[in-house]
């Protein structure tokens, strides 16, 4: 579902802001990669992946309690590349999970480095079950000087089934 929720409203013009797009993303299972090619699709934008230097155990159960105590403790991960250098982009589709009322640890560490100022930023978001305004939160109290559009979630089972969602999503916010 689509939702503007304590977000500011903002759209971009097609014709001049593609060519200055970017999306950024953080994917543990594959659900918000795969909206992140979606949107690639529409708007022809190239894709950077944050990973963690360390990664996080493949055991699910295992995982989500480490992931759990990251988050309750603001914990920063070290990522294991070089932050992209987004200074030629205006506008930043940022995907990632949602995380224990929050982002996800990877994306969180990212933007604790790099917050984002002056640019527009669209947050798509997954979840297995929980709304997003945790996520959002987090990512404007990491970006205080970007300006927060639209935002796009669905829950990760969800995601493979959301191409067209997501086209509706771009139209909405003029893309």
């Amino acid at each position: 579902a689509i939702s503007t929720l304590s977000i500011l409203p903002l759209s971009m013009s097609n014709a001049t802001n593609v060519h200055k797009a970017a999306i950024l993303l953080y994917s543990r299972s594959g659900n918000t990669a795969t909206l992140a090619d979606f949107i690639r699709e529409q708007i022809q934008a190239p894709i950077f992946r944050i990973s963690p230097k360390v990664p996080y155990n493949a055991d699910y159960s295992k995982m989500t309690d480490g992931a759990r105590a990251e988050v309750r403790n603001g914990a920063y991960r070290e990522l294991a590349s070089p932050l992209p250098d987004l200074s030629n982009y205006d506008t930043i589709f940022l995907g990632s999970p949602y995380w224990w009322g929050s982002l996800s640890v990877p994306m969180s560490s990212f933007l604790m480095k790099n917050p984002l100022d002056g640019k527009n930023i669209f947050p798509f978001i997954t979840s297995g079950s929980s709304s997003p305004e945790g996520a959002l939160e987090r990512i404007k109290e990491l970006c205080p000087h970007a300006k927060i559009g639209q935002y796009f979630y669905v829950s990760g089972t969800e995601a493979h089934q959301a191409r067209q969602s997501i086209t509706n999503w771009l139209k909405t916010i003029g893309f």
